[in-house]
């Protein structure tokens, strides 16, 4: 059976999310001070910067547009100190969510598939064609090779004061993930969380120093396996509706897993007159995903319940779509849990949520809520795959949400429900990261060239976000600073007069589309010592040359 060894860099920056003294640690801790500040994070536009965004699709955008946009929860925005701010990415969420909005993007910038759909194209008839032969019903083996990086900004902590740092580290207690090995760590004296924690982590402590970012690795390896149970082909036993396992997984869990009276009568709509789980489960999943359209995310640690959030708000991301499918399985009588790591899809690495849920006789099975019903699916098989398999492209980390580390946490966690981008404190308090720092977001869209610079008021530069030089039609040339590790998602989508690119050796992950509409492009140069790409001619290619990213005309 033949493997294939893929490379993935993640990177993280940390910030604290004040300025830091003896004064700061004397004060006492406050969540609503915290909660706070975790706001004003998350909603930082304003509205011209909002229209600004929209009036690339919607030119003549009206008042009485974006009063209706707001009513409707299609524009996220809250009211904060007395000001009105709009949530970081509210303006390219409203061409997600309100289908008016969304067709006219569609008709300007076309239709294409995202990287993880490309990847799964291939990947998913495969599994559905050989998971039934092995007993575990797995197949599609990828070996998958991580560098995890995690930096807190330089005197973000007093000189000498011990910073303790979380870093995510794929579970050994899972079927799909075998032949799991750390191969090297920044700090010579660390710890592996137990087996048996729901939030699989390697902890490492290093002093600050004074002028210096402090700079956290892990290095690892794993073999990471596809699976596909086929649930619709197959009859279920009745549960066992008295064992420990149907107790625990129908049960309600604080916050996130609420029975409340609204999700209570929405899941005996949905599955009204059905007793088979699998319908039920089916049900569900397609209701869900025909209704609730994916939409980036606030921190969920600023939302009391995030099923319900859903409901009210008409999108969601992968875990809040997750936790209400979970929610809804579990009031119907089917045990589920959360599970949730990285999607490493070639081209399509990130964050992501899923679950599992419990049937008689079969076991668990995974779910991708999601993923849902692929736009690409060819038959019924890979229409229904995400309910029931999984592709080969995942780092499980965390087999439940909200639990406690190893060793715990002296302070609440920058994320409280999922980990996923490490975490860090100190003894004066939590090290929260911050959206916005160090990211290049807009531009100026008659700008001719661009000098990316290392620094922004003190704070370095670390990605160029989704769409920030997009329309820049008179943009020629631009300087990537070393420094850079992420570009984001259609970057420079439509710089129809760039000629040539750079990429410094610290970039480790390139969105889709980047360089899409690039006209007048000859030539992507990538430095030598960058470990996630290459150049050959001008031509972008992953490091090992097995993937052509982008071909300049």
């Amino acid at each position: 059976m033949k493997r294939l060894m893929y490379l993935v860099g993640l990177t993280i920056g940390l910030l604290s999310n004040a300025p830091v003294s003896a004064q700061n640690c004397s004060k006492g801790y406050s969540w609503e001070a915290d909660l706070h500040h975790r706001l004003l994070v998350d909603f930082c536009k304003d509205e011209k910067s909002v229209l600004d965004y929209i009036h690339r699709y919607i030119p003549n955008v009206t008042e009485t547009q974006m009063r209706t946009w707001e009513k409707s929860g299609a524009l996220e925005l809250r009211v904060i100190d007395g000001e009105k701010r709009y949530f970081y990415n509210a303006a390219p969420n409203l061409f997600r969510i309100d289908k008016t909005c969304r067709a006219i993007k569609l008709k300007k910038d076309g239709e294409a598939l995202e990287g993880t759909e490309k990847a799964d194209m291939e990947n998913v008839p495969k599994i559905i064609s050989n998971a039934p032969s092995n007993q575990k019903r797995l197949a599609e083996p990828k070996k998958i090779k991580v560098k995890y990086t995690l930096t807190v900004k330089a005197d973000a902590v007093p000189d000498g004061e011990t910073i303790r740092c979380w870093l995510p580290f794929p579970r050994t207690d899972v079927a799909r993930q075998q032949n799991v090995k750390l191969l090297s760590t920044s700090e010579s004296q660390y710890q592996r969380s137990p087996v048996d924690c729901a939030h699989s982590s390697v902890y490492m402590e290093k002093k600050a120093e004074a002028g210096k970012p402090t700079v956290f690795s892990e290095e690892f390896e794993y073999v990471s396996y596809g699976s596909w149970f086929n649930i619709l082909s197959k009859s279920v036993k009745p549960y066992d509706t008295s064992s420990a396992l149907y107790k625990k997984y129908t049960s309600e869990r604080d916050r996130h897993i609420v029975f409340t009276p609204r999700l209570r009568q929405l899941a005996d709509s949905l599955t009204q007159g059905v007793t088979n789980p699998v319908i039920k489960a089916q049900r569900i999943f397609k209701w869900i995903n025909d209704n609730f359209p994916w939409a980036s995310a606030r921190e969920y640690s600023t939302i009391e319940n995030i099923p319900e959030y859903v409901l009210e708000n008409h999108h969601g991301d992968c875990g809040q779509v997750t936790l209400l499918f979970l929610t809804l399985c579990r009031i119907s009588g089917i045990p589920a849990h959360f599970e949730s790591g990285f999607m490493l899809h070639p081209n399509g690495e990130n964050l992501h949520d899923w679950g599992e849920i419990y049937f008689e006789g079969i076991g668990w099975v995974p779910v991708d809520m999601s993923f849902g019903i692929p736009t690409y699916a060819k038959n019924e098989n890979e229409k229904w795959f995400f309910l029931g398999g999984i592709d080969s492209w995942r780092m499980v980390v965390n087999s439940d949400f909200g639990e406690s580390f190893s060793p715990v946490k002296k302070w609440p966690r920058s994320e409280t429900v999922d980990f996923q981008r490490g975490e860090v404190e100190w003894q004066g308090g939590n090290l929260y990261f911050d959206k916005e720092t160090g990211t290049i977001t807009g531009c100026d869209t008659s700008v001719t060239s661009a000098d990316i610079p290392a620094e922004i008021d003190g704070v370095a530069v670390t990605s160029i976000g989704i769409d920030a030089f997009y329309l820049c039609k008179s943009l020629t040339g631009v300087t990537i600073p070393e420094g850079v590790t992420s570009i984001g998602n259609s970057a420079f989508n439509n710089c129809t007069s760039l000629t040539s690119v750079t990429i410094p050796g610290s970039v480790t992950s390139i969105g889709n589309y980047v360089f899409n509409g690039c006209n007048s492009l000859t030539a992507i140069y990538v430095m030598e010592e960058n470990v996630a790409y290459c150049s050959v001619d001008g031509i972008l290619f992953d490091k090992q040359q097995t993937v052509l990213l982008c071909y300049p005309n």
